[in-house]
């Protein structure tokens, strides 16, 4: 699949899958999200959130409340329990990362001795393969949950790594997890004060570890390899001398992931880190620095096929993207390690609901029952076709100084028809009135439309 877009040209946003403004104008948010597969996604039928590479477990959580309204529920965080320490760079048990001054103006670390937490859940990942050719693992997901602390926690004035832009958007949801546990089987436990009594799949998606490391949610997914090497040149220097940021601060020059100096630099990077067998430190003790150094040279070799940076976990692999002439290639993944075969989701997804097509009010006419009719539609989705629906629960309301509502009744397929009895109309004063008409075929949300009747 290809894709060009002059209006991109003009209002772009840089390719940066770490700070607030990354991937933020449309054209490159969907380009992102085609090559990048989130843990969790909304149902585009019902809205409510699925599993896609995590599938949540076990979860609890207090939903009873004090009489001052706070949560009066708490579960234990058990001392296996760890969060990434960015002042000492290592994981820890112990402590909690908290507004430490109550008004968000400063958050940190805080020791405390009993832990407890609002909510719990363990995630089973389904991994894949990244678009350079390493499995997706567990250590994907420690880096990606340590790197949010590293770069919103200042260390200090001389801290290169922190963005305050970044901090002011990530650290409410930072201070949100009080622990996690990574379990032998690869699954990950989260603990954390997230709440969401009337759907547990929101909650999960509140809780759910996840690769994305922007601070706007709507950047690309990349290996942590692209990640430590952002990091550094934006923290220890490029091999150009160009000065890097996160954010799209004018003193600076803003991450882009596509832009050829960026990516030259970060390939810079990749080649350094190869050759001295580097380990980021939320990976120490679980990589080798032979297996950090094979890693590097994959996403170098993708960067020298592809010419970009942009590796991804998704469906679509971004084959090459021309910045002057704004136009790219996607190519579908179809690695064997991808978790989802050719038309999985068109089948998966399949559904159908009703569609109002039409309301017929007839003229009122004092003493009479009014015949409101309604056509319905079937509609096929993701396939788009319809064809009028051979049953439906239609519903028809008479909206005045009260509310009534009439069933109406299938005629033949697609058309339905509703009596609203003279009696109910009698008492009506002069004026319009707005019939609401309600069509599902199941207990889906319903279609609506409305139509006006004036009585005279």
């Amino acid at each position: 699949m290809s894709f060009f877009s002059p209006y991109d040209a003009l209002f772009s946003s840089a390719w940066d899958p770490i700070g607030p403004g990354g991937f933020e104008d449309h054209n490159s948010a969907v380009m992102s999200r085609a090559c990048s597969d989130q843990e969790l996604e909304a149902n585009p039928v019902t809205g409510i959130m699925m599993p896609l590479r995590a599938a949540w477990s076990g979860m609890s959580t207090k939903t009873d409340l004090a009489e001052d309204g706070t949560m009066a529920g708490r579960i234990d965080v058990p001392p296996n329990a760890v969060l990434w320490n960015a002042q000492d760079q290592r994981w820890e048990s112990g402590f909690i990362y908290a507004d430490l001054e109550g008004d968000g103006s400063s958050f940190g670390y805080r020791k405390s001795g009993s832990i407890t937490a609002f909510s719990q859940a363990s995630f089973a990942f389904t991994f894949g393969t990244w678009h350079h050719g390493r499995p997706v693992n567990a250590n994907d997901y420690r880096y990606s949950l340590a790197l949010p602390y590293d770069i919103a926690y200042s260390k200090g004035p001389d801290d290169r790594v922190h963005d305050e832009e970044y901090a002011a958007a990530v650290n409410s949801r930072l201070a949100r997890t009080r622990g996690v546990v990574f379990n032998r089987d690869a699954t990950i436990t989260v603990y954390g004060d997230a709440a969401f009594p009337a759907d547990k799949a929101e909650l999960a998606g509140l809780l759910c570890p996840s690769l994305m490391v922007s601070a706007s949610g709507r950047g690309a997914i990349v290996p942590w390899e692209i990640l430590e090497a952002i990091k550094a040149i934006v923290a220890e220097g490029s091999e150009s001398g160009t000065v890097y940021s996160y954010n799209s601060n004018p003193d600076f020059t803003e991450v882009d992931i596509r832009n050829q100096a960026c990516v030259a630099d970060i390939r810079a990077k990749l080649q350094e880190f190869a050759a001295r067998g580097r380990v980021p430190a939320a990976l120490r003790g679980f990589i080798t620095p032979a297996q950090a150094a094979k890693n590097y040279r994959l996403a170098i070799g993708f960067i020298d096929r592809h010419g970009h940076c942009l590796i991804g976990n998704g469906a679509f692999v971004l084959d090459r993207y021309d910045v002057l002439k704004n136009t790219g290639v996607l190519l579908a993944n179809r690695d064997p390690a991808y978790p989802y075969a050719k038309g999985y989701f068109a089948k998966t997804l399949a559904t159908s609901f009703a569609r109002v097509d039409a309301v017929t009010v007839p003229i009122f006419r004092q003493g009479m029952d009014l015949m409101v009719d309604v056509t319905v539609s079937q509609v096929a989705f993701p396939a788009a076709t319809a064809r009028p629906a051979p049953r439906a629960n239609v519903k028809v309301s008479l909206v005045g100084s009260l509310e009534t509502s009439y069933a109406a009744a299938l005629v033949k397929p697609g058309s339905f028809a509703a009596v609203i009895p003279a009696r109910d109309l009698a008492g009506l004063a002069s004026g319009t009135y707005t019939i609401v008409v309600e069509a599902a075929l199941g207990v889906e949300a319903p279609a609506v439309d409305t139509a006006t009747l004036t009585v005279f």
